[in-house]
């Protein structure tokens, strides 16, 4: 195994530098974001959290290869650790770990969507509004900005964060903008864009071409499914048309090459 496919926490954190005092440090950094992130992944939502679960799985842990020399971190260390690292460089050895994961598993769907969090409102009534992308389950990266319309210039910020060479991005139809395309086809991915009226012009062409797809081709749909729940029964039938014509500004939105339908 090469460096490159290696997926331990320890590698992927070992370029982040530790914020304590070297005289005091009885837990090497690494061990701890090691313990801190698989509590995590199970589930811990608190410092205590963190300890209890690495007390619970201390010999698990060993087994894994850490040392512990100092046993398992209490939640105090926890806490001052995380209290004083970087955010930003522990977030860019967080999405080197995960792409590591996902290339690994294969996973090639990126789906970037925007949420405010829901108990995050100031006294200003506004509230923290996060960008995020995520594969099979996983969180690859996340952007904060002030509210939902600066999510155009965040998805940018955001894709600058991951490795997109064969991956293919969904996002709706806030992230349509012809730079934005540009940028993931620049990566190395492809791009699934939602269109709505907010780009009118695309919008026109896209609707024509699908009515002239029903109109004019007794083509089968390339997919449909059935599915129930919340007090409703939805169909959805999914067509692709493969090289559309008449869309007006196609150079402008580079790698074009299909456009999908829905009937819901």
């Amino acid at each position: 195994m090469t460096a490159a496919e290696r997926l331990d926490i320890a590698h992927h954190f070992a370029g982040l530098e530790d914020p304590r005092d070297e005289r005091f440090v009885t837990h090497p950094l690494g061990e701890v974001l090691t313990v801190a992130l698989c509590a995590m992944l199970s589930g811990a939502d608190s410092f205590g959290d963190i300890a209890a679960f690495g007390r619970a799985k201390e010999g698990w842990l060993r087994s894994l290869g850490l040392a512990l020399p100092g046993g398992v971190p209490s939640h105090d260390t926890f806490r001052d650790v995380f209290r004083h690292l970087s955010p930003a460089a522990f977030g860019d050895c967080f999405a080197a770990w995960v792409e590591a994961c996902c290339g690994r598993l294969g996973l090639g769907h990126v789906r970037v969507d925007g949420k405010s969090l829901r108990g995050s409102r100031g006294p200003a009534g506004t509230c923290l509004h996060l960008v995020s992308a995520w594969a099979g389950g996983l969180t690859l990266a996340q952007v904060a900005v002030e509210d939902k319309s600066n999510e155009i210039t965040a998805i940018p910020r955001l894709l600058e964060l991951l490795a997109l060479e064969g991956a293919v991005v969904s996002i709706d139809a806030i992230g349509c903008q012809k730079d934005i395309a540009g940028q993931i086809i620049g990566q190395g991915g492809d791009y699934v864009l939602q269109v709505k009226d907010n780009q009118p012009r695309l919008y026109e062409d896209v609707l024509d071409c699908v009515t002239r797809h029903l109109e004019q081709q007794d083509t089968p749909p390339c997919s449909v499914e059935v599915d129930r729940g919340h007090g409703r029964t939805e169909r959805r039938t999914y067509w692709v048309v493969n090289g559309p014509e008449g869309i007006r500004d196609e150079a402008l939105w580079p790698g074009l090459g299909a456009v999908c339908f829905v009937v819901r």
